[in-house]
Formats: structure tokens, C-alpha cells, sequence
């Protein structure tokens, strides 16, 4: 009888395995590619870790048969661990931001990104993403030009801002955002549908709805808690400063978000430690040297300040300008260190080469 029952649950589970669920690829993204060319289909991808019990919870729907049979007959399927070589690999060369696991990618069979997206966990929103991605006039790849023809509804404006920051268009990402913050009524910026936008979609300072939410923490810290409401403000004030557009800041600009990261309740000092490289960039770029100089003296005249820190800043500004007078001060900060009996002998030798350095240049 135990025997017998064995063999029912071996021929069941072959079934399963054969005849139901999503039938993931073994190997590599190579071959998930080069099957997808082979059978003219395009490619579906559960980015996903091991240790992700979000994930862990998806197996059950893709072993639905229905879920099955719609991937298997319009897709190829692979599994990518997060965390892999190949997924690090593959996700910055095609410039894939994963804000959430797991995150489900699209591709065409030459490796163009259609759709990118979380889904909730049903048969029915797996088949539907899986659909709108083969979807010409619905697919993610197509909202820019959606968008750029007018189209505003508010659900249509949130997913075009969710994977306009999954492929880390920042302006794109601002333009959705700010225009779906045209689609509320100011009371509403607070409730937490909104509350969530800003954790999952806003990238920027620079829109209406963060504008208010700086303005307004303690209403925040109320209705969400202190750790979630300053660690999420700091996130995004954080990813302005070293964004792609925070090349082009002023100095001014910079000070401003500076204000924000103390709102949040950081320390002068942390703020200034945060905030010191986007400063000096603008202060370079406007050729406000002297200024850019006094900001770092000010940085190093603390007691927490040694010789990496001088290091560092005597090459970022010297690389940046030929001034003398920029030169000179750098001199005195690895001089400085230099001489101080606390500075190790390794520190020490990497001092000498780098006021050698600056002193042999033109």
C-alpha cells in the first residue's frame, strides 16, 4: 500500500512539473535569451533573493494552471537571484533599479525592456502583467509616450512614476510625479495611499507633494512615527544630492537641502559631512574656489576631520583648479596631518607623495 502510494506521488508530482505551473529555464540569461529568439517570445524575469519571504510566498501562484499556461505559451521564464554576479551584472548594464523583490521584468527576445513592475499576489495579476506586457498600447515601455500625448489619469500617472524609477529616469519620474500631485486636492497629501507614493515613487525634492511633507513632519511623525517619516525624508533628500541632475546644482541649492537633512533631525556636523561633496562641486563649477576653500577648512577643523579626509580634499580641489591660492591651502591641510604624532606611517608616506604631487604641477 505505502508502495503503491508512492508511486501516485511521484507520477502526481511529475505532472505538476511537466503539465502545470510556470516552467522556469535551468542555465543562464544567455540561454533564457537565445530560447526566446528560438521560439519567437519574448522573456519574463522574477527578479527575486532566496531569503525574501515576499518571494518565497509567489510559488504557490506560479504553480496555478492557469498562471502556467499563459507563460508558458508566450513566454520564457527565469528566475534571477538578486544578489547573484549575473544579476548585478545584467541589472546595471540595462540600468534596472529594484526598489522591491520580488520585481518582475519583460523583455522583447533582443533584450529590450517592455514592462517592469510588482504585482500582487493572484493568478489573475500574474496573468494580466504578463499580458499587458505583450500588449503594445499598454506595456511600460509605451507610458512615455502616453504621457507625452496628454494622459493624465492619476492610476496611469502612478505606474509611469513607478517604472520610470525602476529604469532611473529621474526626469521622467518628476514629470509623473508632479503631475499626479495636480490630480489632488492639498488635504489629501497626507493619507496613506500618498504616504506610500512618497516611499515608493518620489525620487526628487522637487515636487509639490515632498514640499509638504518637509513642511510638515511632525503631522507625518503623528500619523506614521519618527523612525519611518526622517529616515524616508533623508532618503530622498539623499538621492537628490547624488543624483544624476545634482551635477548642475548652485551652491545655494545644495544649502537648501542641507536645511531639509536637519529638519529630519541630523546634527549640524552630520549635515555639513552629508552635504560637503555636492557643495564643493558647485562651488568648483561656479569658480567660487575661495568659497569651495573655506568650506573645506571648515571640514577638516574638526577634531573627527584626520588624514583621509585631508587627502581627499586636497586632490578634489586641486584637480579642479589651478588657482594658488587653492594650491597653497591644500599644502597647509596635508602638512598639517603630516605632522601630527597621531598620523601612522602608511598615512604619512601617502601625504608626502600628495604634496608632491600638487607642488610639481604647472
Amino acid at each position: 500500500m505505502k508502495t503503491t502510494r508512492f508511486f501516485v506521488f511521484l507520477f502526481l508530482l511529475r505532472l505538476t512539473a511537466v503539465g502545470q505551473g510556470v516552467n522556469f529555464t535551468q542555465g543562464n540569461l544567455r540561454t533564457v535569451f537565445d530560447g526566446a529568439k528560438a521560439n519567437d517570445k519574448a522573456v519574463f524575469i522574477e527578479v527575486y533573493s532566496p531569503t525574501c519571504h515576499v518571494c518565497t510566498s509567489f510559488g504557490p501562484t506560479f504553480a496555478n494552471a492557469s498562471v502556467g499556461k499563459f507563460y508558458n505559451d508566450k513566454l520564457v521564464s527565469y528566475r534571477l537571484d538578486v544578489d547573484s554576479p549575473e544579476a548585478q551584472g545584467f541589472l546595471v548594464k540595462q540600468r534596472i533599479f529594484v526598489p522591491t523583490l520580488p520585481l518582475f521584468l519583460f523583455f522583447d527576445k533582443d533584450v529590450r525592456l517592455l514592462h517592469a513592475l510588482n504585482v500582487n499576489n493572484t493568478p489573475g495579476d500574474l496573468v494580466a502583467a504578463a499580458g499587458d506586457a505583450l500588449r503594445p498600447l499598454s506595456r511600460a515601455a509605451g507610458y512615455k509616450g502616453r504621457f507625452q500625448q496628454g494622459e493624465r489619469d492619476p492610476n496611469f500617472l502612478v505606474g509611469y512614476a513607478a517604472f520610470s524609477r525602476i529604469i532611473r529616469d529621474t526626469v521622467a519620474n518628476l514629470a509623473a510625479v508632479n503631475a499626479y500631485v495636480k490630480t489632488l486636492p492639498v488635504g489629501d497629501y497626507a493619507n496613506n495611499t500618498n504616504f506610500l507614493v512618497l516611499q515608493q515613487l518620489v525620487m526628487d525634492t522637487d515636487n509639490p507633494l515632498f514640499q509638504y511633507f518637509i513642511s510638515h513632519l511632525n503631522a507625518y511623525q503623528k500619523q506614521h512615527g519618527v523612525k519611518p517619516v526622517r529616515d524616508l525624508a533623508g532618503s530622498i533628500v539623499m538621492g537628490t544630492l547624488f543624483s544624476g541632475r545634482a551635477a548642475k546644482f548652485t551652491p545655494a541649492k545644495v544649502r537648501t537641502l542641507g536645511t531639509y537633512l536637519a529638519k529630519t533631525g541630523l546634527d549640524q556636523r552630520t549635515v555639513e559631512n552629508r552635504t560637503l561633496v555636492p557643495e564643493l562641486t558647485a562651488l568648483m563649477r561656479t569658480n567660487q574656489t575661495a568659497q569651495a576653500v573655506e568650506r573645506a577648512n571648515r571640514y577638516l577643523s574638526s577634531p573627527s576631520s584626520g588624514p583621509r579626509e585631508a587627502l581627499f580634499l586636497a586632490k578634489f580641489i586641486t584637480e579642479r583648479t589651478t588657482d594658488a591660492a587653492a594650491r597653497k591651502a591644500a599644502q597647509g591641510w596635508l602638512n598639517r596631518f603630516l605632522n601630527k604624532p597621531t598620523t601612522t606611517p602608511e598615512e604619512k608616506r601617502d601625504l608626502a607623495r600628495s604634496l608632491k604631487a600638487i607642488s610639481s604641477k604647472p
